[in-house]
This record gives structure tokens, sequence and C-alpha cells, in this order.
């Protein structure tokens, strides 16, 4: 028994285990969202990576919120999770733990639509082992655990922009309207939290309520680096059949920004313009400068 027991101790001995990676364990990972409370994602993608070179990456699907097992050979890896239920993008350079983005699918004209809000985690370290895993959070924290339980927090990658237009004279004369809401990016980088790609403008579908004179939407999608300023463009279509443009400045018209989360913009006293909006000599491309910084934008419609 003597001889057995020293046999034994060392089997679960972090420095004298071997990892053969033809070993598998079921590994158990776990969502946490104090960091986005309120999520209810349909799913999560879960990547890991190999530390070491010709490893292979393993990819998971997980139904719902709060995470489940998934098979592992035993080794190093640094692990990704993000939500799958977007369908306003995808995945790119999905073989770099490092450069694993969500892109913006839909860019027409330098327009992006909607992304949907992305939660994104990053493990930057996980050793599956014979007795457990072994994994270091972003902050830095080691955790080792017999159970194989890996516990990640996934955190708000979007920015949920909310436009709002009170005060509106005129509304009755509004058919739609939408905003656009220029420079975001056209690529997050999952692992860093960074928007990358290129700039495009967010376009942003506006609700319009009579009643109140009020013109209300929301969309999300990524903030540049630099972040804290913000140019719109209003555009309304009149009940004639007009489309009407305004260019607004809306930096110092943020009414709250929740750390790079949430972004609402109000605008106060808007009035649509009615009956013909006077053209400007200097007409360029179809665009007629009008009353008050408005712009017409002649349509040809084709039968």
């Amino acid at each position: 028994m003597a001889v057995l027991a020293l046999f034994l101790l060392p089997a679960c001995s972090h420095k004298d285990i071997e990892c053969p990676f033809a070993a598998d364990r079921e590994v158990n990972v776990r969502f946490l969202w104090d960091n986005a409370p309120g999520a209810s994602p349909e799913g999560m993608t879960v990547y890991f990576f190999p530390e070491s070179k010709g490893g292979a990456i393993w990819r998971f699907d997980i139904a719902g919120t709060a995470g489940g097992p998934v098979l592992l050979p035993v080794g190093c890896y640094r692990m990704l999770a993000f939500n799958n239920d977007l369908r306003g993008i995808r995945l790119v350079d999905t073989d770099d733990f490092g450069r694993l983005a969500a892109q913006v699918k839909a860019v027409t004209e330098d327009v992006a639509e909607n992304t949907g809000m992305l939660y994104g985690a990053a493990v930057p370290h996980v050793e599956v082992t014979l007795c457990g895993v072994i994994y270091s959070t972003a902050s830095g924290e080691h955790k080792e655990c017999g159970k194989s339980v890996i516990q990640c927090a996934p955190d708000s990658l979007s920015t949920d922009f909310r436009v709002i237009v009170a005060g509106v004279k005129g509304i009755e004369r509004v058919r739609s309207a939408t905003a656009r809401i220029h420079s975001v990016m056209t690529r997050m980088v999952v692992s860093s939290g960074m928007p990358s790609g290129e700039e495009a403008a967010l376009s942003v579908p506006m609700d319009v309520d009579r009643p109140k004179a009020t013109l209300d939407g929301h969309a999300c999608g990524f903030l540049p680096v630099d972040g804290m300023k913000y140019s719109l463009t209003l555009r309304i279509v009149r009940a004639d059949g007009k489309l009407l443009t305004k260019d607004i400045d809306i930096t110092d018209r943020i009414a709250d920004l929740n750390g790079r989360h949430s972004v609402i913009i109000i605008i106060d006293g808007l009035e649509i313009p009615e009956g013909d909006v006077p053209a400007n000599p200097d007409d360029v491309g179809g665009i007629t400068v009008g009353i008050d910084g408005w712009s017409v934008v002649e349509i040809e419609l084709e039968n």
C-alpha cells in the first residue's frame, strides 16, 4: 500500500503531469453575466486555440446562456466565447486567437446595418489535464478546478445607439424617418474588444410617434476607438414623397454615455419644412440645400 501511495501521490501534481494529446476530457464552460445583466442570447460559440503550433482548433456551439460541456484533448489552449445569434455579422480570421473578429455583413454605399448586441469573453490560458483544468482570467487571476469547470464573463462589445428627436414641428408631414450615425467601425476583434476595419454610417430606423411629436429609434454598432465625436444625418421622407436630409453635429448632444455600451442622443425642437424647399444655385449631384440646413434629394424612380 505504501508503494502504491507513492505512485498515486504525484498523479494529480501539476508539475509531474504529462499531457498526452490522445486523451480527451469533458470540460464544462459556464457563462457568468455580471458584466451584461439582462443579456439573453440564443446561444454561444466557444473556440479553443492551441498554444502549441500545429495543434487543432476546436469550435463548439452551446445553446442558451448558462453554458455546457465540451470534449477536449488534454493540452493547453486560449479560449474565446461570443454569442452566435446575430444575423448581421460574419466571422473572419477564425484561425487566429488575436485576430478573430465579427464583421458587419451588410455595408452598402458605406452604410452599415444593425449588428445586434455582440457579447464576448476571452480566457488567455486554459490547461486541460487528466485531473481537471487550470486557467487564467482576463484580469490575470489564476484558477484551478478539479471538476473541469471554466467560468467566463462575457461583456458587451457592441454599442447600443438610441436616437430621440423630440418636439418635432410638422411631424404630420413625416411619412418615415431614418438616422445615420457617422463613423462607426465595421469590425470588432473579440479577444481585445477593440474595433477595427473601415468606417461606415450606422443606419438607425426611427419610429414616428405623431401624438408625442417624437422620432425614436435604436441600433447597435461598433464604436470607434477614439470615440467621443459624433455626427448624424437625419433622413425624412415627407408625405408628398420628398426625401429631406439634415446633417447635425451631435457631439454635445449626448445625454448618457454608459461606458461604451450605451449612447443616447437627444435632439430637440426640429422643424420639418413644408412645401417646396428652395434650391441652391450651387446645387451639385441632385442635392439642393434648402431651409435651415435641410437638403432635398431628388430620386428618379424606374418603371
